[in-house]
């Protein structure tokens, strides 16, 4: 019984994944429901505060992550934040005006 139910519900994963896979190669809005777009949220050093609450992302995960990629240490150093498809937030700094 016990491998009769495991089974089924291995069966049961794979169609929701070839229907899943189907619905993507179809049309892109779906692709971009059901796995996420790529989200600015930190444009010439400003917090984008809502986008940053609906992703539950704050100022330290920004600051932690341009530090490590980027050695920067301040918020103003950052021209844009972007939080990724993945759960990783890439760094790209303003440049230098010199």
């Amino acid at each position: 019984m016990k491998g009769e139910q495991e089974l089924h519900t291995s069966r049961c994963r794979f169609r929701r994944k070839h229907c899943r896979s189907l619905w993507k190669q179809r049309s892109p809005q779906v692709e971009k429901l059901l796995d996420g777009v790529p989200l600015v949220i930190v444009e010439d050093g400003r917090p984008l505060k809502e986008r940053m609450a609906k992703s539950r992302v704050d100022e330290d995960d920004v600051l932690t992550a341009a530090c490590k990629l980027q050695g920067l240490e301040r918020m103003e150093q950052i021209k844009y934040a972007v939080l990724e498809r993945s759960g990783g937030i890439s760094i790209i700094p303003k440049q230098d005006k010199s």
